[in-house]
């Protein structure tokens, strides 16, 4: 229908034939978001769909915003005309030129990901939401598409890659501290229903690992203080249509059968495929190690390793926190650690600056990080506040 632009005839093939009537309805607003890591034919099939939904379905004077869920921008925003009169579909588009020329330079721009198609950054989404589009009296929906394991490529130890699900004490935590934090954050979800249509379904090992991604983003979307109305996949017009149909009216808040369980330790839990074999029988097998045997398991989870966090202020930059994080296997634990690392967040001009002061390993002296004098520009710090910084760090022994 459009690559780079949507003519006025193709778009109009979206919606009705008849015109759109004005409906009295308290104003209510609408995030769609997309993933730009897309190959080019999905993300448009995706974003036509959407712009038909939003025109058929926006009362007048009412308005959505179009995100790149990637890497979290405004791409557009869609607006019916506040007319008395019933408003054409061409008036609707001809009312929301510059819009379609946005949308059709997103898609010029989007980029496929092999190794991730339909990567988001959901945790980056709903804080860049809950601060900057506050749901209004009448509420808002988001609606998300995207691929449900989030992956940053800088921050490893918290990949959803490799089967991983982050704990509740991840999301409970604040954004110095986990990627999935919710504390100590500006503005709120609050009004806002979600809908998270899966851009895949073939990500899950087992009903467990897919419970726990769908728990995951349940109890982070009510930490935030919205409300997960639906979730599933919608990588196909079929899935899409359905979640498109639910959106668009104000809905009881939903709450997870299983609340976030703010007092757990953060950690990343590794799910494994279900064998229909239990751990001993699992463990009893030639390549099984004797420590295999050892890790926790229960209900087809296995950690493997975990991580503790400590924090404390620096001493002399106001509101920054130096943060330690210390990893160990269970089995091992608490005698016995396997690395730590210390470091702190300092916001600058709007950009959100990593300092990291060192690391170390079991038994060894701490490693220094070489911090350049191009990175402490940057971050608008000198070589005093680093080694300040450097005092507070809570290393472990020995």
């Amino acid at each position: 229908m459009f690559k780079t632009s949507l003519s006025y005839c193709a778009a109009a093939a979206l919606l009705s034939a008849s015109a759109l009537t004005p409906v009295a309805a308290d104003a209510r607003e609408t995030i769609v978001a997309f993933s730009s890591a897309l190959p080019e034919a999905e993300l448009q099939e995706q974003v036509e769909q959407a712009i038909g939904h939003l025109l058929e379905t926006l009362n007048p004077g009412e308005h959505a915003r179009i995100v790149d869920a990637t890497s979290l921008a405004l791409i557009s925003e869609v607006e019916m005309p506040d007319e008395a009169e019933p408003i054409s579909p061409r008036r609707a588009l001809q009312h929301n030129r510059k819009a379609v020329a946005q949308v059709g330079r997103f898609l010029k721009r989007a980029e496929a990901n092999a190794e991730h198609p339909g990567a988001i950054d959901m945790p980056g989404l709903l804080r860049f939401v809950r601060t900057h589009y506050p749901a209004p009296e009448g509420g808002a929906d988001l609606i998300v598409l995207g691929h449900p394991i989030h992956a940053p490529s800088n921050a490893p130890s918290q990949t959803m890659f490799g089967d991983r699900v982050p704990s509740d004490g991840y999301v409970a935590a604040g954004p110095d501290v986990s990627l999935y934090g919710t504390t100590r954050l500006s503005g709120s979800l609050d009004g806002y229903d979600v809908y998270f249509g899966w851009s895949a379904s073939d990500w899950t090992v087992s009903p467990a690992h897919r419970y726990a991604v769908e728990r995951l983003w349940s109890i982070t979307v009510e930490a935030h203080g919205g409300s997960m109305a639906y979730q599933a996949p919608a990588e196909d017009a079929a899935g899409r249509a359905t979640l498109f149909d639910l959106a668009g009216e104000d809905v009881p808040d939903q709450k997870h059968a299983h609340p976030l369980d703010p007092d757990a330790p953060p950690t990343m839990r590794v799910f494994k495929p279900d064998t229909g074999k239990g751990p001993e029988t699992e463990a009893e097998r030639p390549e099984a190690s004797a420590k295999a045997t050892q890790k926790a398991t229960a209900n087809g989870v296995e950690v493997d390793d975990f991580s503790l966090f400590a924090s404390k202020p620096h001493p002399s930059l106001s509101g920054v926190q130096i943060t330690t994080g210390i990893r160990y296997v269970p089995e091992d634990y608490p005698h016995r650690y396997v690395n730590a690392w210390c470091y702190f967040l300092v916001n600058r001009d709007g950009s959100q600056h990593r300092v990291s002061l060192g690391s170390k390993s079991w038994g060894q002296t701490v490693a220094n990080a070489d911090i350049s004098s191009r990175a402490r520009r940057a971050a608008g710090i000198d070589r005093d506040d680093i080694e300040a910084g450097r005092s507070a760090c809570q290393w472990p022994t020995p």
